[in-house]
């Protein structure tokens, strides 16, 4: 598994280098240090804070941790005690309230949800984006984006009560969810530009953005 440093600085959408404003998520949420070719398909990942290792996950409190010949089953049970959610890619989801293991509070200890829900956004650096409340963002996914757009095959979805939107960068993402959601904390300052990704895209693939 490997292992990469938080760099918060916003709490922005985070990349590891995201945008945040604290010391390990950046909204954007990022962390410019890491820097990876390829998500595993598998193991993680994007830090060892995730779901996939943290005592409120249903899957982690009756397995403990996840078993290469128990992949599927660690994947149905995955289950946020905490928040009443669904988690579908457990070593790709964050939050605040990440407890290690299965040290869960006491029965009379009262725990508050801390911030938002994240994603793995798309690859720029690790990137961690929020979630819109309840509704989990799907990343690298054809869509249409609706600041500024551009289609592309690799962009960001997420179900608002209007139906599914696309975003072409999770910055434009963040953009969008900033006027849905109030987070100072929360920002799409140092992410990618439209016009950053796709030119690298160009660059690489000899294709036009």
């Amino acid at each position: 598994m490997e292992e990469t440093e938080q760099g918060v600085t916003h709490q922005p959408a985070i990349s590891f280098p995201v945008a945040f404003h604290s010391p390990s998520f950046r909204a954007g949420g990022r962390t410019s240090n890491v820097r990876s070719k390829e998500r595993p398909t598998t193991m993680p990942n994007g830090g060892p804070d995730c779901c996939g290792n943290c005592g409120f996950n249903r899957a982690v409190q009756e397995m403990a941790h996840l078993h290469p010949s128990q992949r599927e089953k660690f994947w149905e049970l995955s289950y946020c005690t905490l928040r009443n959610i669904k988690i579908t890619n457990p070593f790709w989801t964050y939050c605040h309230n990440f407890r290690y293991g299965k040290h869960l509070p006491k029965e009379d200890e009262k725990v508050e949800r801390e911030g938002w829900v994240f994603a793995s956004g798309l690859y720029e650096g690790y990137v961690r984006i929020p979630w819109h409340g309840d509704n989990e963002p799907e990343v690298s996914t054809p869509c249409t984006c609706v600041i500024c757009g551009r289609t592309t095959d690799e962009g960001i979805t997420v179900k608002d009560e209007t139906g599914d939107i696309g975003f072409c960068t999770n910055r434009h993402y963040i953009d969008w969810w900033k006027t849905r959601h109030d987070d100072a904390n929360i920002s799409s300052e140092g992410l990618d530009t439209p016009e950053q990704r796709y030119k690298e895209k160009q660059r690489i693939s000899g294709v036009s953005p």
